[in-house]
């Protein structure tokens, strides 16, 4: 979620708070009414849309990750080189035990991560006479076993719970459109109440204000117009080559990149895959970039 993604549902909060408490200003006022209830429904696809669309690392630990790696490494190494030695002997029933390729481990869970590297250092014990002097040692096994015992302690997972999916994300950026279509309309519509009820008008128009946003980070937002109608373009990925990183324009022409390096880059913009925008920038420390930016073959 974007800087200004937050700050617009920080305000659609603030909107749908105003609206709860001044629930008796607009009593009797059905196209008011009818315009809330559209709000809420939107303004809760939009909170639906922005938990979906949430990475939730509760749990994970770099520790893990890390402890998970270098037991990979070790138990693909040792299983490779006791599989290569029990092949050679005319063994495969030991050797088709073993689990010799890294990604067997990496991608398996946790626990099973443990307990394949756990199956392959007994298998490695048991069968030790086979594998001394020159293969395996009982030495290696040792120090096998200390790596699982001590991955097995390490507390956290070594995945996030679950990760963004492009569609997840997508419907979130979409969820603003109609919820802040509402918004607009409740602001005409309150203008009925500017000189009958001033601190309703006053408050709903203050709720409706997006906060600022503050910056401690380098950022970079893009403003896309068309030049021949002057209006926002939706669907442009702009990204920076040297940042490598990349963000869409939604149904405003808005774009946020986050976290970004300083410097010199280049913002390159595409629509349906073709190039329809490059320009050199120059990115500065800490604060949010800002860039409008005009595409000439639209």
């Amino acid at each position: 979620m974007t800087n200004t993604e937050q700050a617009k549902m920080t305000m659609i909060a603030a909107v749908k708070a105003e609206l709860v408490t001044s629930a008796s200003a607009y009593t009797g006022n059905q196209d008011y009414i009818d315009e809330v209830a559209l709000f809420n429904i939107n303004a809760q696809k939009n909170s639906d849309a922005a938990t979906a669309a949430h990475v939730d690392n509760s749990g994970y630990s770099a520790d893990k990750m890390t402890a998970k790696i270098a037991l990979t490494a070790m138990a693909s190494n040792y299983s490779g080189k006791a599989y290569v030695k029990f092949t050679n002997l005319g063994n495969a029933t030991l050797a088709a035990q073993l689990h010799i390729e890294p990604t067997d481990y990496l991608h398996a869970s946790d626990s099973q991560c443990a307990k394949l590297a756990q199956e392959a250092r007994d298998l490695m014990n048991t069968n030790i006479a086979l594998l001394t002097p020159n293969t395996i040692t009982a030495a290696m096994l040792t120090n096998l076993q200390s790596k699982i015992d001590a991955f097995k302690l390490i507390q956290g997972s070594s995945d996030t719970v679950h990760a963004v999916s492009p569609d997840m994300t997508r419907k979130f950026k979409d969820s603003f459109k109609p919820v802040m279509t509402n918004v607009d309309n409740l602001k005409l519509l309150t203008r009925d109440y500017e000189t009958s009820n001033p601190k309703f008008f006053a408050r709903l128009m203050a709720s409706t204000v997006i906060p600022a946003i503050n910056v401690h980070h380098t950022n970079v937002e893009v403003h896309a117009t068309a030049k021949s109608t002057g209006k926002p373009v939706e669907g442009i990925e702009f990204s920076l080559t040297r940042a490598n990183k990349s963000a869409t324009t939604d149904y405003k022409g808005n774009a946020e990149i986050e976290h970004v390096k300083s410097g010199e880059d280049v913002l390159t913009g595409k629509r349906n895959g073709n190039t329809v925008y490059t320009a050199h920038v120059k990115i500065k420390r800490g604060t949010l970039n800002h860039y409008d930016v005009v595409i000439d073959s639209l």
